[in-house]
């Protein structure tokens, strides 16, 4: 179109690295004075304005302490693939402890990150998934003192934390899921070291959505509530009762489902891939659970030898869609064309996602055709019918 600027593609992985004797009018990809970005929200804005991931992944280094971080609260546009977020030296993390109108450590929404070896604080929250955003939570995270909450999601973000971690600061929670958001953690071991005090409760589910936290090792001591869930927010333990999260006072429950108690439906799937034609499946696995009628997916699915050909569907969902809508996939081994973006489409009444490649500049979109073989990894959720 006339007046654009044309994204550039990238063909390999991209590193960006900050620091705090770099400068923001440097082109950031060389871990240098002289080359180095000084601010982090300095690639995070290059990425989501001028860069085409193609799939790829981009990669933000920081080195050193910071006043301000990351912030996409307005869920701009990025392209398809993946950003992490780490330390130029897993030795020494960086710090975050953010200040001003940017105060949360890490702000996602609508985008998709991957999150390591960082400590984050400040006046806002540490990290925060909103609008459909999504954070994948790695190794050597730290939690500092947060004048909100450590992990906080809310408007239908997602956060999951797979790897160990510490806490060394208190919060108003250090788990906080508000209207429709999922939050996960586990099976992990979390450190607190201190007495950190959460002036709300360490656990807190309110306005529907999950905070799912199954299989959890805390190592130390908290003060305050243990949990707090309101207005049908839920919490999911693997039934591991109402004493399960650290705290000197009792949960408070004013609403919505605590699982020691009655529970949450969850269950398995076995994604399928298909198209006109056959083919063999090497892994195929998923699981699910269902808060009102959201429904939460994980699944991945791996083929090989497919003889196929037509437009590409993932069949086997545990529930039909109550009405159209999309679920963005990681995927490789899958193209969606030149300049294209992969996504999936899921029509009212079905349980079945088509892949379908989008122009994320507005013009037409299609089915994408079977391939002889790749790998999909699937995570989201949708709503169902009641």
């Amino acid at each position: 179109m006339p007046g654009m600027t044309a994204r550039e593609l990238l063909t390999g992985p991209r590193e960006y690295f900050v620091r705090n004797d770099g400068d923001d009018a440097n082109d950031g990809l060389s871990n240098s004075p002289a080359g180095a970005f000084k601010t982090p929200q300095k690639p995070w804005d290059l990425i989501t304005e001028t860069i085409d991931l193609g799939g790829r992944v981009a990669t933000i280094k920081l080195g050193g302490t910071f006043t301000s971080g990351i912030s996409d609260a307005g869920g701009r546009d990025i392209k398809p693939g993946v950003v992490s977020i780490t330390a130029i030296d897993t030795a020494n993390i960086p710090t975050i402890t953010a200040s001003g109108a940017r105060n949360d450590a890490v702000l996602i929404g609508s985008a998709e990150v991957v999150v390591s070896h960082l400590r984050v604080g400040g006046a806002g929250s540490g990290l925060h998934s909103c609008h459909s955003g999504r954070i994948s939570v790695g190794d050597g995270m730290v939690y500092d003192t947060c004048v909100e909450y450590h992990q906080f999601v809310d408007n239908a973000g997602w956060m999951v934390s797979y790897k160990p971690y510490k806490i060394v600061g208190g919060a108003g929670a250090h788990y906080f899921q508000h209207t429709n958001g999922y939050l996960g953690v586990g099976p992990v071991a979390v450190t607190l070291q201190g007495t950190p005090h959460f002036s709300t409760a360490f656990a807190v589910s309110t306005v529907s959505g999950c905070i799912e936290a199954g299989g959890v090792t805390f190592i130390g001591a908290a003060t305050g509530h243990k949990f707090w869930r309101d207005i049908g927010g839920d919490i999911k333990t693997g039934n591991a009762g109402p004493n399960y999260f650290p705290g000197s006072l009792p949960g408070v429950g004013l609403s919505g489902f605590y699982d020691d108690k009655l529970g949450m439906p969850s269950g398995d799937w076995a994604p399928v891939y298909a198209g006109l034609g056959s083919g063999s499946q090497a892994m195929s696995n998923g699981s699910w659970h269902r808060v009102g009628d959201l429904v939460f997916i994980n699944a991945r699915c791996t083929w090989s030898g497919f003889s196929g050909h037509g437009g590409a569907v993932i069949g086997g969902l545990p529930f039909a869609a109550a009405v159209d809508q999309t679920i963005p996939i990681f995927h490789s081994g899958v193209s969606a064309g030149s300049g294209l973006q992969l996504t999936t489409w899921l029509s009212g009444g079905s349980n079945m996602l088509q892949l379908v490649a989008c122009d994320p500049n507005g013009g037409s979109h299609g089915s994408v055709q079977v391939e002889a073989s790749g790998d999909i990894l699937i995570t989201g959720c949708y709503r169902a019918v009641p």
